[in-house]
């Protein structure tokens, strides 16, 4: 069986996504190696450290390399993968954010596998909100599976300062750009 195989069940802190995916249902005809790619080091260690024992006790007769990039917040691995990619040797599967930073550059340039047939047969077009599968979708087909949404557009607040100010944490975005003036005078 060839070393691209069931590349679906780890996606990590953004995503990862299958390069050559094939599913099996049972874990004790499923062989061969699988490669999973990613950043994940320190304290997110622990965690692809556990999705590979999961994946382990699923499917027993498949040796898992996890190639974990170390260093720059993703930015020493995104090199490596682009290499790799471009030298005609991907891994099987690879953490990536959703959205643009996949589809905007493996999914254009067809280097990817459509993973819609996983969404229909697993029954996750029911699990996953349909704006998540909007963000991994192109061109008819979905390119990632989520693992774990990790954010960056997190906005902190000092809950005394806001009542100090007279005004509420906002609910949604139109309430936050109706408090921003009041927030501008006391910056």
């Amino acid at each position: 069986m060839s070393k691209r195989i069931a590349s679906v069940v780890i996606v990590f802190a953004m995503m990862f996504v299958a390069v050559v995916p094939t599913m099996a249902q049972g874990g004790d005809d499923l062989e061969g190696e699988l490669e999973i790619f990613s950043w994940w080091a320190g304290d997110e260690g622990p965690a692809l450290e556990a999705l590979i024992v999961e994946y382990n006790n699923l499917y027993p007769n498949v040796e898992v390399n996890n190639a974990t990039v170390t260093g720059g917040s993703g930015v020493n691995a995104r090199a490596v993968l682009k290499t790799r990619m471009l030298g005609g040797d991907p891994p099987d599967s690879f953490q990536v954010h959703a959205g643009q930073e996949l589809i905007g550059t493996w999914v254009v340039a067809d280097r990817m596998e459509d993973l819609t047939f996983l969404y229909e047969e697993q029954g996750w077009l029911d699990l996953f909100p349909a704006g998540l599968i909007d963000l991994m979708s192109y061109d008819g087909g979905i390119w990632s599976v989520p693992v774990n949404i990790h954010r960056s557009n997190v906005m902190w607040y000092v809950p005394g300062n806001l009542e100090a100010w007279g005004v509420e944490a906002p609910e949604d975005w139109d309430e936050f750009l109706a408090i921003c003036p009041i927030l501008m005078t006391k910056a």
